[in-house]
């Protein structure tokens, strides 16, 4: 773990990769629920549960995510993002 102090009101590049450069999306349903999360879990309260099901067949969540109980408290501005099959950056 980092121990970098992040300034408030400053703009950071993040990303992250498979281990050994392996697939981390390997398909549409992957980089939904990526995305799905980025927007539930971005805000100060615990998440205990994202509301996405895990059982096949792959089914996502009706429920918005901004339409919840920490909708306009965010952790972040996210600016962009994109994915790659082995990657993503924000």
């Amino acid at each position: 773990m980092r121990k970098v102090i992040f300034a408030e009101g400053e703009i950071y590049h993040i990303y992250n990769r498979g281990t050994d450069r392996r697939e981390v999306f390997g398909d549409d349903h992957d980089r939904g629920r990526f995305v799905y999360d980025l927007q539930k879990m971005n805000c100060p309260a615990a998440v205990l549960h994202s509301g996405y099901f895990f059982s096949r067949p792959r089914r996502v969540c009706s429920e918005d995510p901004r339409q919840t109980d920490n909708a306009g408290q965010k952790l972040v501005d996210i600016l962009g993002y994109a994915l790659m099959p082995n990657h993503f950056l924000c």
